[in-house]
C-alpha cells in the first residue's frame, strides 16, 4: 500500500520508521548534565566573563531542556499515531 506521499508502508514516515526503536536523544542529556557540572566546577565572580558566562551557560541549559522536551514531546506523539494504526 502507498500513502499520498508515495512511500510505501502508509503515512508521511518512509517505511519501516515506526519499526525502529525511538531511544532517548542522547545528544541532549549529556550536553545538559555537562553544562549543569561546569557551571558548578567554576569559579564564579563578578568581573563581566563571570556574569556574560553564566547567562551563556544558562542559556545552554535551556535550550538543550527545550530540545530534550520538545523530543519527548515529539517522541509520544509518533506512539499516539502508531497506536491509532
Amino acid at each position: 500500500m502507498r500513502s499520498a506521499g508515495g512511500r510505501p508502508g502508509g503515512g508521511d514516515r518512509p517505511a519501516g520508521f515506526g519499526e525502529v526503536a525511538l531511544p532517548r536523544d542522547p545528544g541532549v542529556a549529556g550536553g545538559l548534565d555537562d553544562l549543569k557540572e561546569l557551571e558548578k566546577n567554576v569559579d564564579w565572580g563578578d568581573d563581566d566573563l563571570s556574569v556574560y558566562g553564566r547567562l551563556a551557560i544558562e542559556y545552554g541549559k535551556r535550550y538543550m531542556a527545550m530540545r530534550r522536551d520538545w523530543f519527548d514531546w515529539a517522541m509520544r506523539e509518533i506512539r499516539t499515531i502508531d497506536e491509532r494504526r
